[in-house]
């Protein structure tokens, strides 16, 4: 049976859906959504497990993450939509434009990857161990050093604050399904499928999903650019939302 994914929208006009990280919910997109509703009709919607969604315990992959992506743009009557994800939405994103490509008109991917290596896919199932075994209380501070670069961390240490505590009442369980999700990532072979236009952005100091590995999917997506800002961590669409939105905004717009 689906999960039941809590969602919002706001404006009107072209569709464009904000796919948050994880451990986030849809509500890390505030910052910068006002600005994208002059633009169009903005669906921002939480992952199963994550904000108001559903928790699923149970074992599930990326490709069920995309097809619950998939009964919510068929529930909205959404047909063709421009996907904006960070992170693990990055990853729905690739999916989505891999397996639906007609449903994906533009496509951007921040602060993601496509591929894991061994040591990569070890580290996340040895997350999920941590999450089922401790909870996420074990987790919160090292999500943290994932998620912001050391200076925002000491600069903006009351957004940090806001983002762990909504780590902390993530179920652990579901968190847990996630990161085993995400340890089976591999798009890559694929990618060279992916036909839209893509921007792939990039944090300058993001040690979770470097610029190398987020150019490697610019590298393989045929009609994809590459940008970089210099100065964010990995979800850069908090340190640095006026950057993240005109990059966006230049690209929706092109």
């Amino acid at each position: 049976m689906s999960p039941s994914l809590s969602y919002r929208l706001d404006g009107d006009g072209r569709p464009l859906v904000l796919s948050h990280a994880l451990g986030c919910s849809l509500g890390m997109w505030n910052e910068i959504a006002p600005a994208l509703e002059r633009i169009g009709l903005i669906v921002r919607y939480d992952t199963r497990g994550h904000g108001r969604s559903e928790v699923v315990t149970d074992a599930f992959a990326l490709a069920d993450l995309v097809g619950d992506a998939v009964r919510l743009l068929d529930a909205l009557g959404l047909d063709r939509v421009s996907w904006i994800g960070i992170s693990l939405g990055g990853m729905i994103g690739q999916g989505l434009a891999i397996e639906h490509p007609e449903r994906v008109e533009k496509l951007v991917l921040a602060n993601t990857v496509s591929r894991l290596s061994e040591e990569g896919r070890a580290l996340w199932h040895e997350r999920a161990r941590v999450a089922r075994s401790d909870g996420m209380a074990a987790l919160a501070d090292l999500i943290m050093t994932r998620y912001f670069s050391a200076e925002f961390r000491q600069s903006r240490p009351e957004v940090v604050q806001r983002f762990r505590s909504d780590v902390l009442r993530l179920d652990p369980r579901g968190y847990a399904a996630c990161c085993e999700a995400i340890a089976a990532l591999d798009y890559y072979p694929a990618l060279h499928d992916i036909k839209c236009p893509t921007l792939a952005i990039a944090g300058g100091t993001d040690v979770a999903a470097t610029p190398a590995m987020v150019k490697e999917i610019a590298d393989h997506v045929p009609a994809a650019t590459f940008t970089t800002i210099p100065d964010a961590g990995h979800l850069s669409v908090i340190e640095r939302p006026a950057a993240f939105l005109e990059i966006l905004k230049s690209f929706l717009d092109g």
